[in-house]
């Protein structure tokens, strides 16, 4: 029988006990004390430039890029790791391009010591062109861009790990 404004069953005792050893369950694992990923990460590997993307309204188009590995140098596996790469003009840091996403970097946690397989992230907007996308470079309004890399390991805040400019250089697509 219910009353008036709480469930005295058992069975709603019952579901307020499961839904509390849930929650504390769950926030148990987030009391850990915070990774700093500057720290516990290496990124390695490193090759910027351009690659080239599908063409638009008739022009090639070429889009800033990195290729990298991650080194796990601290003493604790990461495992739940994602990644972004924000990429924006060099002298204009409020001009973003665009960037790139991995969920998560490897099923299997990176152990310390470890490198990650190479991954390739890039951006949405670049420029476009007439002109084949190697000559792109050498045009008047072609500036140069940077890539800032950021890392989350499971719940924590994003924390910038690397910062690079994007080489004057056409990339191969991996393979």
């Amino acid at each position: 029988m219910r009353t008036r404004g709480r469930d005295r069953s058992p069975h709603g005792r019952l579901s307020f006990v499961v839904l509390l050893v849930a929650a504390l369950a769950t926030g148990a694992g987030a009391c850990a004390p915070p990774r700093d990923l500057a720290q516990a990460i290496e990124v390695t590997n490193v090759t910027t430039g351009f690659m080239t993307a599908r063409p638009e309204g008739g022009q090639n188009k070429i889009v800033p890029a990195i290729s990298l590995r991650l080194r796990n140098v601290g003493a604790e596996e990461l495992d739940t790791l994602q990644l972004n790469a924000v990429f924006r003009i060099l002298d204009k840091p409020n001009d973003d391009r665009g960037s790139g996403f991995i969920r998560s970097v490897s099923p299997d946690p990176l152990e310390p010591g470890r490198a990650s397989e190479a991954y390739t992230l890039q951006a949405q907007r670049g420029y476009t062109g007439e002109q084949p996308p190697g000559e792109m470079f050498r045009h008047r309004q072609f500036r140069d861009m940077r890539v800032e890399v950021f890392a989350k390991f499971r719940s924590q805040a994003w924390q910038r790990v690397a910062e690079f400019t994007i080489q004057r250089q056409l990339l191969r697509a991996p393979s």
